[in-house]
């Protein structure tokens, strides 16, 4: 079987701001993309 991690936002009320705010906030950059899945490989 296929290992499946979810990345995203988790179950909680949104934040408002600017969209740069927001994809720091929820860890959303390629950068953080890119260490969620290398700390997953």
């Amino acid at each position: 079987p296929t290992l499946i991690k979810k990345l995203g936002i988790y179950d909680q009320f949104g934040q408002s701001g600017t969209g740069d705010q927001l994809l720091d906030e929820y860890g959303l950059r390629a950068k953080d993309i890119v260490a969620k899945v290398k700390e997953n490989m």
